[in-house]
């Protein structure tokens, strides 16, 4: 990622006494931090989707929704904070309107997590309390990666034995395109329904603000956020 490539060349650059690698770094830091760069890499990288107005939305068995939303910390606190709810809020939404009568939460889990506590367990438990039928809301076996949750999704299928392979997934936009790939790869067949857009500066009443040509953490999450999709996006279709 652009963070640590820029200290590594840093590094090696002060040891070999290289004033132009040094320089290179420096550069390379300050142009994937820029709001501009990272907006074009993100409009880049959650093409063509765009948001589909409800009645768009075709009726299905299931609504899937992918994992990534919380935020684990304090261990023995066991305190958990929204990092993008948006997926969940879009599953709650599209239940509601209608257009399923189950909604199926990957389970999403990591050791790092440093709680037992899973994504999945915790999204049913606010989907019931937000009043969606405790029968109407299932959730996968642990997964760590969407190529996890995809295949966890179909042992889930087989062991209820539910006849319709239709889903409507429920994504980040950036990450739509590759869990697509996954789940229909598991043999699903997928109607996208892409949440989380993050593009910004391009947008036409931004696009003379300022600070999209400035340098600036956020900016610089976004371009390593697209760098680590692509990678993604590489190593599924390799393997």
């Amino acid at each position: 990622m652009p963070l640590g490539a820029s200290f590594s060349f840093m590094t090696l650059s002060l040891l070999i006494k290289s004033k132009k690698i040094f320089l290179a770094s420096l550069v390379t830091l300050y142009f994937f931090s820029l709001g501009i760069t990272a907006d074009l890499l993100i409009t880049y990288i959650e093409k063509p989707y765009k948001i589909i107005p409800l009645k768009n939305i075709k009726n299905v068995n299931s609504i899937v929704v992918l994992s990534g939303m919380r935020q684990f910390t304090q261990k023995k606190q066991e305190i958990i904070e929204w990092m993008d709810p948006d997926r969940f809020f879009a599953g709650v939404r599209l239940f509601k309107e209608g257009k399923s009568k189950r909604i199926i939460f990957t389970d999403g889990y990591s050791p790092y997590y440093g709680t037992e506590l899973t994504e999945g367990v915790l999204n049913r438990k606010d989907a019931i309390y937000m009043g969606i039928p405790s029968e109407a809301v299932l959730v996968t076996g642990k997964a760590n990666n969407t190529f996890q949750e995809s295949e966890e999704l179909k042992k889930l299928f087989i062991n209820k034995k539910f006849l319709s392979n239709e889903i409507i997934l429920i994504t980040s936009a950036f990450h739509m395109k590759r869990a697509k790939y996954f789940f229909e790869r598991a043999g699903f067949k997928v109607f996208e329904y892409p949440v989380d857009f993050k593009s910004k500066c391009l947008k036409p009443k931004l696009m003379h603000n300022l600070i999209c040509f400035f340098p600036n953490a956020s900016s610089l999450n976004i371009s390593s956020l697209v760098l680590r999709e692509i990678l993604g996006r590489f190593i599924s279709k390799v393997t």
